[in-house]
């Protein structure tokens, strides 16, 4: 069906609303008012860099993140860790990487030392009991 123009009612170019008409006015939240919000955005953050100069348990929050390892250590996966949970890291010039693991944990392929200047990777696969180390 077409409509002929003439046909339409307009409203004047100049006219008013009552607030109750308008619902689309521009207005603000504080962001504690969206459930979840800085955690979510928090998660996306790609990286950041952490480092790591005395023995450790690998932390939950290493995930996602780029580990610096800046004096020699010694670096253990502890009994639990989050499912997934990977990392790169870098030792610096002069430091070395010992590695440790914990069960239930076990290595896909048993690491050596980490010498100075290597970049690599740590990875849960997943939720099983692997942990995936390469260097």
């Amino acid at each position: 069906k077409t409509t002929n123009l003439q046909d339409v009612e307009y409203a004047p170019i100049v006219h008013t609303h009552t607030v109750s008409q308008i619902t689309d006015f521009a207005h603000t939240h504080p962001i504690s008012d969206v459930t979840g919000l800085q955690g979510e955005l928090d998660a996306r953050i790609v990286d950041s860099q952490i480092e790591v100069s005395a023995d450790t348990n690998i932390l939950a929050a290493w995930d996602k993140k780029t580990i610096l390892f800046t004096a020699n250590c010694t670096i253990t996966a502890p009994s639990t860790l989050l499912s997934q949970l990977g990392f790169v890291f870098r030792t610096l010039a002069g430091v070395t990487v010992t590695w440790a693991i914990t069960a239930p944990f076990t290595w896909e392929t048993t690491p050596t030392t980490t010498p100075e200047k290597t970049t690599g990777s740590f990875m849960r696969r997943g939720s099983t009991n692997t942990i995936l180390l390469d260097f």
